[in-house]
């Protein structure tokens, strides 16, 4: 479900709670796993996360598609480093964090 982020603060509030700590950034989250199923919704729904990963922990051999794929998102992740960054100073990520007490 998604709300956003002015909402989950008010309706935090509403229930009596107060709002701690907000983060936009993800550090809790799976990036690596987060980043994988950006980069492979963009490039066409290879599974990168897969590709990355050891041969014998691989669900799938590792195509020359995958290779080409991989190559193109270590290639574009300074670009996606830069962009992220610019999204969570802008508070518009994907993902708050916030730590509330009654």
């Amino acid at each position: 479900m998604h709300i956003p982020a002015r909402a989950l603060l008010a309706r935090l509030g509403d229930a009596g709670l107060r709002a701690e700590r907000v983060s936009y950034c993800a550090r809790r989250a799976g990036r690596l796993r987060l980043a994988c199923t950006a980069w492979s919704a963009l490039l066409g729904g290879v599974d990168l996360y897969d590709a990355i990963r050891r041969p014998e922990a691989r669900r799938f051999p590792l195509t020359a598609r995958n290779r080409a794929a991989l190559a193109a998102a270590v290639a574009l992740t300074p670009a996606a480093a830069l962009l992220a960054a610019a999204e969570v100073a802008a508070r518009r990520g994907g993902t708050v964090y916030v730590e509330a007490r009654a």
